[in-house]
């Protein structure tokens, strides 16, 4: 249960733009036995990143889309 307390008052540093204090309290949710996720991959998350990837996925759903079809 404290694993999970830390896990939270991660979220609450990521949302507040402190980030080095989001990962230290996920990794130290993690050494308590719970899995930092989403948090930990929401903290590392590039928006860059995400429109290079949606850019990339759209392409390849219309033609997986048209080769279900």
């Amino acid at each position: 249960m404290a694993a999970l307390a830390v896990y939270r008052q991660g979220e609450v540093h990521r949302l507040q733009g402190r980030f080095a204090r989001a990962e230290q309290a996920y990794r130290d949710a993690r050494a308590g036995g719970y899995e930092p996720q989403p948090g930990l991959a929401l903290l590392r998350y590039d928006p860059g990143d995400l429109l290079r990837l949606n850019q990339n996925i759209k392409p390849r759903a219309a033609s997986d889309v048209g080769a279900i079809a």
